[in-house]
C-alpha cells in the first residue's frame, strides 16, 4: 500500500509540474506567434509578407525533425524539454535587448521568430515523448487529452491577452515577459 502511495504522490507531483509548464509553454508559443503576425502586419501592411514571414518560421521544421530524433536517443526527453525551455528564455530576452537598443526590423523579427521554431522543433519532440517518463501507462491517453485542451485554450486566450496587453505594453516588453515565463516554467 505504501508504494502505490508514492506512486500517485510522484503522479500528482508530475501532472502538476507538467501541466503547469504545459499553460505557461503554450501560451508564450502561440502568444509569441501571434506576435509575429501582428508585428509584420504593422510593420509593413503587406500580408504578403506575413505569409513569407510564416513560411520562413516553418523551415526548420522540414530540416529539424530528424535531427531532433537524433538527439532525443541521446538524451532524456525531460533533459531536451528543461534544455529548450532556457534557450527560449534566453533567445526572448536577448531579442528583448536587441529589439530595446534597435529599431524593429522584420529582418530581425524573423531571425528571433526561426530560431524560436527551430528550438520548439526539439521541444515538440520531447514533449511527445516524455509522457511514459513521467507517468504511468493507464493514465498516458487522459494526460493526452489535458494537453490537447491546453494547447487548444491556449491558442484561443494567447491571441486575446496578447491582443489586449498590446494596447498597454509594447512588442518588446511582452517578449521579455515570455522569455521570463519560459524561465520559470523550467
Amino acid at each position: 500500500m505504501e508504494q502505490l502511495d508514492t506512486a500517485s504522490a510522484s503522479d500528482r507531483h508530475n501532472l502538476v509540474c507538467y501541466l503547469g509548464s504545459m499553460i505557461i509553454t503554450f501560451f508564450c508559443f502561440y502568444g509569441f506567434n501571434y506576435l509575429v503576425t501582428w508585428l509584420t502586419i504593422q510593420k509593413t501592411g503587406n500580408p504578403q509578407t506575413l505569409g513569407h514571414v510564416m513560411a520562413l518560421m516553418m523551415l526548420p521544421a522540414i530540416g529539424l525533425n530528424l535531427v531532433a530524433g537524433q538527439v532525443l536517443s541521446h538524451y532524456s526527453a525531460k533533459t531536451i524539454m528543461f534544455v529548450t525551455d532556457i534557450l527560449t528564455a534566453l533567445l526572448f530576452m536577448g531579442a528583448y535587448g536587441w529589439f530595446e537598443i534597435r529599431n524593429w526590423t522584420i529582418t530581425g523579427l524573423v531571425v528571433v521568430a526561426i530560431l524560436n521554431k527551430s528550438i520548439g522543433v526539439f521541444y515538440k519532440l520531447g514533449n511527445k515523448t516524455v509522457l511514459p517518463e513521467l507517468f504511468a501507462s493507464t493514465r498516458l491517453k487522459t494526460i493526452n487529452g489535458y494537453q490537447t485542451q491546453i494547447r487548444q485554450l491556449a491558442i484561443v486566450s494567447a491571441t486575446t491577452i496578447i491582443t489586449g496587453a498590446l494596447l498597454w505594453l509594447d512588442p518588446a516588453t511582452l517578449i521579455l515577459i515570455m522569455g521570463g515565463a519560459f524561465g520559470f516554467s523550467t
